[in-house]
C-alpha cells in the first residue's frame, strides 16, 4: 500500500510516493519548476493553466516511473500554498491568474474598505453611517 503525496508551490511543484512506513519509495519522486510575476510592482500571481499542466505533468512523472507499483496507492494527499485566489467561469476554465497571499495590490483599497467599516461590540465589520 503506497500514498502518492502532491506538494504545489509557488517556486515547484513535487509528487512523490511513500510507502505503508511513510518512507519515500526510491526513484519514485518529480519536482517541476513554475513561475511566479511579480511584474507589475505588487504583483504575485501565477498561471492557473500552467500549474494545473505542471501538477498533472508532476503526477504523470511518478506513476510513468512507478509502472505496475501504482496499482498499490490506496490514498493522495495534496497541500498547496495557502490564501491563493482564482476567478473561474461557468465552465471552471480560469479567468483570472491565480493570485498569491503575496499580492500587495490591493493593499490600499484594503486600508480604504477597513476605513469605511466600523466594528461593533460582536465583532462584526459595519459601514459606517
Amino acid at each position: 500500500m503506497n500514498v502518492l503525496a502532491i506538494d504545489i508551490g509557488t517556486s515547484s511543484v513535487r509528487a512523490m510516493i511513500f510507502d505503508s512506513r511513510g518512507a519515500a519509495v526510491e526513484g519514485l519522486k518529480s519536482q517541476e519548476h513554475c513561475r511566479l510575476t511579480t511584474d507589475p510592482p505588487g504583483a504575485a500571481t501565477m498561471d492557473a493553466d500552467e500549474m494545473v499542466a505542471v501538477t498533472a505533468a508532476c503526477i504523470d512523472i511518478v506513476l510513468d516511473a512507478a509502472g505496475h507499483e501504482a496499482a498499490n496507492i490506496v490514498a493522495v494527499g495534496c497541500c498547496t500554498f495557502w490564501h491563493s485566489m482564482v476567478g473561474v467561469d461557468r465552465q471552471g476554465k480560469a479567468i483570472t491568474p491565480l493570485y498569491t497571499w503575496a499580492d500587495t495590490r490591493a493593499a490600499e483599497a484594503a486600508e480604504n474598505l477597513r476605513d469605511d467599516l466600523e466594528r461593533g461590540d460582536d465583532g462584526r465589520w459595519t459601514m459606517d453611517d
